[in-house]
C-alpha cells in the first residue's frame, strides 16, 4: 500500500471515481475510502478481490489441518501417502511418490503465494488437490480437495 496514493477522502471519490477504478484496475493495490478522516471502505480490483476471497478460502481449510496437528490428530504421512495411493490408484501414485522422496518439489500454494504466504505447498492430482507443510523431516498433509 502506498499511503500517499492509497487513502483517498470520500470527496475524491464522488469527483473522481473513473480515476480511482483506473487506479486500483492498473496497480492492483486497493484505495482506502475515508470520511472525516476514519476509514470507511475499501476500493479494490475484481482479481484481486477474488484471489484474496480465494486465498481466505484456502487458509480455512489449512486452519483446520492446522488445528488437527495441533491436537495431536494426524498419521505418519507413510499412512496418508499409503491411503491416497489406494484411494486414488495410479494417478496419484507417480506423482505422490516422488513429492514423497522430494517433498519440495511441490509448488507453493499460488492463491497464498500471492499473498505472502510460502509455508504452504501442494501436489496437483486434477481435479485434486492436496495441501501440504513440512516441518523438519516430516510432511504435514492438511488438506485434500476438489479443485474443480
Amino acid at each position: 500500500m502506498n499511503i500517499t496514493n492509497d487513502i483517498k477522502p470520500v470527496t475524491y471519490l464522488k469527483s473522481k471515481a473513473a480515476l480511482l477504478l483506473n487506479q486500483v484496475n492498473e496497480t492492483h493495490r486497493p484505495v482506502i475510502i475515508t470520511q472525516n478522516g476514519e476509514p470507511r471502505a475499501v476500493l479494490q480490483d475484481p482479481e484481486s478481490y477474488e484471489n484474496m476471497r480465494n486465498a481466505i478460502g484456502l487458509l480455512k481449510l489449512i486452519s483446520q489441518g492446522e488445528s488437527d496437528v495441533r491436537d495431536g490428530k494426524f498419521r505418519s504421512q507413510e499412512d496418508v501417502f499409503k491411503d491416497l495411493e489406494n484411494s486414488l490408484r495410479e494417478k496419484i501414485k507417480s506423482k505422490a511418490s516422488s513429492r514423497y522422496a522430494f517433498p519440495e518439489r511441490g509448488r507453493i500454494v499460488p492463491e497464498l503465494q500471492e499473498q505472502g504466504i510460502s509455508q504452504y505447498r501442494e501436489l496437483a492430482i486434477s481435479p485434486w488437490r492436496l495441501v501440504y507443510r513440512i516441518a523438519e523431516k516430516e510432511i504435514y498433509v492438511l488438506s485434500l480437495f476438489d479443485s474443480r
